[in-house]
This record gives C-alpha cells, sequence and structure tokens, in this order.
C-alpha cells in the first residue's frame, strides 16, 4: 500500500494528482487537435499522390 496526500492506494497507479490529471475539457482539446493533425497528415499525403501522378502523367507525355 502507498499512503500519498492523506489516502492509502493500492496501486500508485491509483494515485490522482490533481496538478497532473487531465481534465474532460483537456481530453476534448487534445482529441480535436489530433483529429486536425491526422486531417493535415491526409491531406499532405494526397498532395503528393496528386503531384506522383501528375508527374507520371507528365513522363508518359514526353515519352509518347
Amino acid at each position: 500500500m502507498t499512503f500519498a496526500h492523506g489516502q492509502h492506494f493500492r496501486r500508485e497507479s491509483s494515485i490522482a494528482v490533481p496538478d497532473f490529471t487531465v481534465s474532460q475539457g483537456e481530453q476534448r482539446i487534445l482529441g480535436d487537435l489530433a483529429r486536425e493533425a491526422a486531417e493535415a497528415r491526409l491531406a499532405d499525403r494526397d498532395r503528393r499522390l496528386l503531384g506522383a501522378m501528375r508527374l507520371g502523367v507528365a513522363l508518359r507525355a514526353l515519352e509518347g
């Protein structure tokens, strides 16, 4: 057993220190940031794929 903040805990992972606990609002913000980052990665990937496809078409036009 661990004694912290005036309470006994069976596992140290169950100790919740308010200064380091993520609130629901902060979780929502982190989720939004992660979603926006994923959307940006997908958009960048799509732009690179489109550029590669255009390059392929241009190279085929030069060959023929």
